[in-house]
């Protein structure tokens, strides 16, 4: 009578197990299928003026970096925030920053792209050193992790908060600027490298992230 009654104990905890799984993965599933009628529908972008906080974040070489002073140098900036075991927007943004590299430097041969994690518990300096190899990362590109309260108030400063701070529910945005009195252009939702170096181009040419 134990065995059966705990025979059906088993089965109802792996039937909510189940369920659970079900749910979870249906939601991922429709999040990502959200992300592909955007990508399908092109982008938006607008321009900003972001106050960065005086926060220090950790490279992937372990360093201390501070955040304000990094995006203020006087050499065009490109910034998104990604986090390592994303397996749907990330990857894309990501690609995109390792493909426009080479066409970056061709422009301007001191250039910053820089990627912030927004799952500091997991990415550690380490698993930003591996991610930052797997796309081929020159030393131009920097990334980035730090405490949970940091990459928060650096999440704010771009207006990039998403619900509940799930990582989840992150949207594909980036960031790019051509000088330290610039204002920012903010490109929301994914870019193919052609386009994203349009943008940059066009930034550059109009100047419109220029201090007026």
């Amino acid at each position: 009578m134990q065995k059966r009654h705990l025979a059906t104990m088993t089965a109802g905890v792996v039937a909510v197990l189940m369920t659970s799984w079900a749910q979870a993965h249906d939601a991922h599933q429709a999040h990502h299928d959200m992300m592909a009628k955007g990508a399908a529908a092109g982008y938006k972008v607008s321009h900003a003026r972001y106050t960065v906080p005086d926060i220090t974040l950790v490279s992937s070489t372990g360093a201390p970096v501070r955040l304000q002073a990094l995006l203020q140098e006087p050499k065009p900036v490109l910034l998104q925030f990604i986090y390592t075991t994303c397996t749907t927007i990330c990857p894309v943004l990501s690609a995109t920053f390792s493909q426009a590299q080479t066409r970056l430097a061709a422009q301007h041969a001191d250039y910053r792209m820089v990627s912030i994690s927004i799952d500091p518990e997991y990415d550690t300096p380490q698993k930003l050193a591996s991610y930052a190899q797997r796309y081929q990362a020159s030393p131009q590109w920097t990334f980035l992790t730090g405490k949970a309260s940091d990459i928060q108030a650096a999440l704010r400063a771009f207006e990039s908060i998403y619900p509940s701070f799930n990582k989840m529910n992150h949207e594909p945005a980036t960031f790019l600027k051509v000088g330290s009195g610039a204002r920012w252009e903010r490109i929301d939702g994914f870019v193919s490298v052609d386009e994203l170096m349009r943008e940059y181009a066009g930034l550059v040419r109009s100047g419109k992230s220029l201090a007026q």
